[in-house]
Parts: C-alpha cells; structure tokens; sequence
C-alpha cells in the first residue's frame, strides 16, 4: 500500500470514527433536499473539533499535492 493510499484510509478511518460520516442501509437518512441517501455527512463535527479539523486538512493537502504536484489544485 503506497502512501495515498494510506492517508485515504486514514482519512475514512478518522471520519467514520469521529462520526462524521454515518451509513446506514437499512433506514437511509433524509437529507435536506428530501432526498434519501444511505449516507450522511455531518461536516460541522469537524469543524467543531480542531484536533480532527487539523488532521482532515493535513492528509488533504498530502492528497491533493501527491495528485497535483507542488503546483495544488487550481
């Protein structure tokens, strides 16, 4: 496993783990929209929590220079 790999893994982990992201099949949640989905994402717990908030943005930007270059994402 190459280090991209890695961070994303980290990434997912760090998400799920800290409740961030929650999926459920079985009773999908109803977005905003009205939509349903299996999934949600409760972006405000990051935001919230600065140790987590650190974290996402450092593999983030690992991420997007190891996809980029040194140039970043335009």
């Amino acid at each position: 496993m190459n280090r991209e790999q890695r961070n994303k893994r980290e990434l997912a982990k760090l998400l799920l783990e800290a409740g961030v992201v929650q999926i459920n099949v079985k009773s999908p949640f109803r977005l905003a929209s009205g939509e349903l989905s299996p999934i949600y994402v409760d972006c405000r717990k990051i935001w919230s929590n600065p140790q987590l908030r650190d974290k996402v943005v450092e593999l983030a930007v690992e991420l997007i220079n190891s996809n980029h270059g040194q140039r970043g994402a335009d």
